[in-house]
């Protein structure tokens, strides 16, 4: 073979490469607003302030989904902006984002508030701990009513060091050390 012909080769990608390209962007490009996001995923970031001994928990949940799962919860119909009352996504969050000490108690989590940017929700809450920051335990279990393949990240710096965790359908609270 000439050097010619394997540069080409190269450069070029096959006839039958390229038509599977071309229907994969002319399969993906044809998405609905309801697949917009086709990860579904939700990212909780756990700080400690020692000072005050409480535990902040910032969570990051997309608007529509959010909404859905709050909607089925609470049995009301959610905007059409996939707005949610603070009451009705305080009560969903208290059943499905859990922070409890080693013996199994749960930690009462307050409302600290929601941001809104774009299709993105920041839910804020928080929570008091007086134990070691290794032993609290966390469950993250939103949206696994919304979605079959739904994984949460926790990400925390409770002890002083990063730690992260991946939450799915039918895991249990653990600690994050």
């Amino acid at each position: 073979m000439s050097r010619t012909y394997l540069w080409h080769c190269r450069l070029w990608p096959r006839p039958r490469s390229l038509a599977l390209s071309l229907v994969a962007f002319v399969a993906l490009s044809g998405t609905r607003e309801v697949d917009a996001h086709p990860i579904h995923t939700t990212l909780a970031q756990l700080t400690y302030d020692a000072t005050s001994r409480t535990v902040v928990v910032s969570l990051r949940v997309f608007a529509d989904d959010f909404a859905i799962a709050v909607g089925r919860h609470s049995g009301v119909t959610p905007a059409p902006d996939h707005s949610v009352s603070a009451a009705a996504a305080h009560q969903y969050l208290r059943s499905t984002f859990l922070l409890a000490d080693a013996r199994g108690r749960l930690l009462p989590l307050e409302w600290n508030g929601a941001r809104r940017s774009g299709d993105v929700v920041w839910l804020t809450l928080r929570a008091q701990w007086g134990g070691a920051p290794r032993d609290m335990r966390v469950l993250s279990a939103l949206l696994f009513e919304v979605h079959a393949d739904q994984v949460n990240i926790v990400q925390s710096t409770l002890s002083g060091k990063g730690t992260s965790a991946l939450f799915t359908r039918g895991d249990r609270a653990r600690a994050l050390r």
